[in-house]
């Protein structure tokens, strides 16, 4: 079903071509980059998974089954390999759901001793009460969670935070929300701050981002990122 979607939809296909073509392997490139965090992330995200799949019986999104109707999950390595690399003070993404992306991130938050998370969702599948049931009430401490969208959360937040150190970005897919809440974004965004970007295979806009500054960007399958080095591995083996 997903392959006639990506075949009928001609961006959708010219990204998945691009995203498979620029690709560099996740798994490959954390080893090289820290191979010790990466064996802790592996730890780590085993247990995320094992938590979630107790958390989200019968929700109805991706992984509660069934009646599917909304989306669930992430890969909960890359967001905390990059978030324990990196350090970030204050992490903002958009898009929370069951809470996969925000509880990599705060497992970084809690592993580093530093840091805060802001996230903006808008429950459309899931009661307020749902959102972000993965994440424990032990770490909630530091995390701040708006359910208004991104059009009112995005303004909210960055009045609130002196600077965003990273981003994630996995909300609404058109071109026209990613690109009106990045460019919010950079306002605030050090020189040596990073954006990721989630399901980066569904149009162009990634590749009109990071064509800016190509040297900082790398693709992982359908996750692309702003603000580390390219290295030789792009175009390389897929993802692991």
């Amino acid at each position: 079903m997903k392959a006639f979607r990506v075949l009928k939809d001609g961006d959708r296909f010219r990204g998945t071509i691009w995203c498979l073509w620029n690709s560099t392997a996740f798994s490959r490139w954390a080893k090289e980059t820290d191979r010790k965090l990466w064996e802790e992330t592996l730890e780590i995200s085993t247990h995320i998974y094992e938590d979630s799949a107790k958390a989200i019986v019968g929700l109805p999104i991706t992984g509660g089954q069934p009646g599917v109707v909304g989306g669930g999950g992430c890969d909960v390595r890359k967001l905390y390999f990059l978030a324990r690399h990196r350090k970030p003070k204050v992490i903002v993404e958009t898009g929370v759901s069951a809470g996969y992306s925000s509880r990599a991130f705060l497992e970084a938050i809690r592993a580093n001793g530093i840091g805060r998370l802001y996230s903006s969702d808008l429950p459309l599948h899931l009661t307020r009460e749902q959102v972000g049931c993965i994440v424990p009430s032990s770490m909630r401490n530091d995390w701040e969670l708006y359910y208004d969208g991104d059009a009112k959360n995005i303004p909210l937040i960055l009045a609130t935070v002196p600077r965003v150190d990273l981003f994630h970005y996995d909300s609404e897919k058109s071109v026209d929300a990613k690109r009106r809440v990045i460019g919010l974004i950079r306002q605030k965004m050090p020189v040596n701050g990073l954006i990721v970007v989630d399901d980066i295979d569904r149009d162009g806009y990634f590749r009109e981002l990071s064509s800016h500054s190509p040297q900082d960007s790398m693709v992982f399958r359908n996750v692309g990122v702003i603000g580390i080095q390219s290295g030789s591995q792009v175009g390389a083996a897929r993802e692991e």
